[in-house]
């Protein structure tokens, strides 16, 4: 747990074992085809609460590595969302995931989520979990589905305005 400090002596501070006083976090992966909003969305989202939210897009990463089809670099963006994950789960940050996750990388995030949950419930059967440190996440999916054609339209005027912008 990094959310407060390691876990504590049940007798020297103000440890709890209810349930009731935990806070939730969440994970968002926002699903949706290309150019259907999902970006603005997403970043609107984290600027509601900038101090308790983050996000990760995977199209930001490709365009900070360099030429943005590199298949190459693929197992470097993958492996910066999963460090980017972990991480912010440890620092107690809802997070939301802007990206078309493959059913493998959804996986992980599951997984993440679970382990987390599982330490937070021992910790605090343990007598162990200060008040700070009990929260627990939920993973909740948004889709935008917009029309196909509207879809390749936006998507046919972003690379446009790529073209222009060289």
């Amino acid at each position: 747990m990094e959310c407060g400090k390691e876990p504590i002596n049940s007798k020297k501070h103000n440890i709890t074992n209810n349930v009731s006083m935990q806070k939730k976090r969440k994970i968002i992966i926002y699903r949706g085809t290309r150019s259907s909003g999902k970006t603005d969305w997403t970043k609107q989202w984290v600027l509601e609460d900038p101090e308790h939210r983050v996000r990760f897009s995977s199209d930001d990463i490709r365009n900070m590595l360099g030429k943005y089809q590199a298949p190459e670099r693929e197992v470097l963006v993958s492996a910066m969302r999963k460090q980017f994950i972990v991480a912010a789960i440890k620092k107690c940050y809802d997070v939301v995931i802007d990206d078309t996750l493959k059913p493998h990388e959804d996986d992980f995030v599951r997984r993440c989520v679970k382990a987390h949950n599982s330490a937070v419930n021992e910790l605090r059967s343990l007598g162990k979990l200060l008040p700070q440190d009990d929260i627990k996440y939920s993973i909740e999916y948004k889709d935008s589905i917009v029309p196909l054609q509207e879809s390749i339209y936006e998507d046919a005027k972003d690379l446009e305005k790529k073209k222009n912008c060289r």
